[in-house]
C-alpha cells in the first residue's frame, strides 16, 4: 500500500526525518515502515503550492486493520497562531483527500510546537480538521521532546 502512496507523490519528495525551523518529530516508536512526506516539496512543483499546508505527513501501515495512517505533522519553533496551523493541516488534509481517493486512511492531524502562549494551545486543542466527511481533532506536543510523536499518536499506532 505504502509503494502506491510513493508513487503518488514521487519519491524524490520522501525524507527521512520531520524537523524543520528548529523543531523536530522524534520517531521514536513510530513504526518502522513509513514514508515521511515533504510536504513543501511536493507542493512547489504541484497545483497546490499556493494553499496553506503543513510540513510533513507521515504514512504508516496499521498493526491491526488494512488502512493506511496518515499524520500531518505541523512544526512551529516560535510563536503559535492556532488559527493559522489549522489553516496549514486544513489544507493538507483537503491534498491527501483529492490525491489518494482510492485508499482507507486514518488522519491524524498534529501539531509540535515550541514555546506559545496558553490561550492559543488551549484555542487549537479545541480544533478539528475535516477529513472524508468525519472531524479529527488536533494533537499537540512540544518540540524536540523525547517520544514526541508518539506521545500525540499512540492510540492509533495499533
Amino acid at each position: 500500500m505504502l509503494s502506491t502512496v510513493v508513487n503518488t507523490f514521487g519519491n524524490s519528495h520522501f525524507v527521512d526525518r520531520a524537523s524543520a525551523h528548529g523543531c523536530k518529530a522524534d520517531m521514536t516508536n513510530i513504526h518502522r515502515e513509513r514514508m515521511i512526506l515533504n510536504v513543501d516539496g511536493y507542493t512547489r512543483r504541484s497545483e497546490y503550492g499556493s494553499q496553506p499546508r503543513c510540513d510533513f505527513v507521515v504514512f504508516f501501515c496499521s498493526k491491526s486493520s488494512n488502512k493506511i495512517v496518515c499524520v500531518l505533522v505541523e512544526l512551529k519553533r516560535g510563536k503559535l497562531d492556532a488559527d493559522e496551523v489549522s489553516r496549514q493541516l486544513q489544507g493538507t488534509a483537503r491534498m491527501i483527500e483529492t490525491l489518494l481517493t482510492d485508499f482507507s486512511l486514518t488522519l491524524v492531524p498534529v501539531a509540535i510546537t515550541g514555546n506559545s502562549k496558553i490561550d492559543q494551545e488551549i484555542k487549537l486543542k479545541k480544533r478539528t480538521i475535516e477529513f472524508k466527511n468525519r472531524s479529527y481533532r488536533i494533537r499537540y506536543q512540544r518540540c524536540n521532546a523525547p517520544g514526541n510523536l508518539f506521545m500525540a499518536i499512540r492510540d492509533t499506532i495499533a
